[in-house]
């Protein structure tokens, strides 16, 4: 989308990118982001003097913190699974020698 009422031009523009390192202040370790930013520019003999810029870099934050909270559940779920086999096999050798297993 492009608006024009001279000596403003006012233009919304979406992003698809992968950065690497900080993005906005956050670290993102490479994954994929997309969103929108509004920009209006001033321009004064043929040159852009002053740009204005929204993105909601909060929505982008929850995007990222909600992949990592998502991350974290799946490694604690692993982490649960293999807890719960562990304990099955100890609750299975105590069943059948009658004695607490060793480790």
């Amino acid at each position: 989308m492009l608006i024009s009422d001279p000596p403003y031009l006012a233009s919304r523009l979406g992003f698809d990118c992968t950065p690497r390192g900080t993005f906005l202040g956050l670290r993102v370790r490479g994954k994929r982001v997309s969103f929108a930013e509004n920009v209006i520019y001033e321009f004064r003999s043929e040159k852009i003097v002053q740009v204005w810029s929204v993105i909601d870099s909060a929505a982008i934050e929850r995007s990222f913190t909600a992949d990592l909270l998502e991350a974290v559940r799946a490694q604690i779920a692993r982490e649960a699974e293999v807890a719960w086999m562990f304990s099955e096999t100890l609750y299975s050798k105590w069943q059948r020698t009658g004695r607490r297993a060793q480790l």
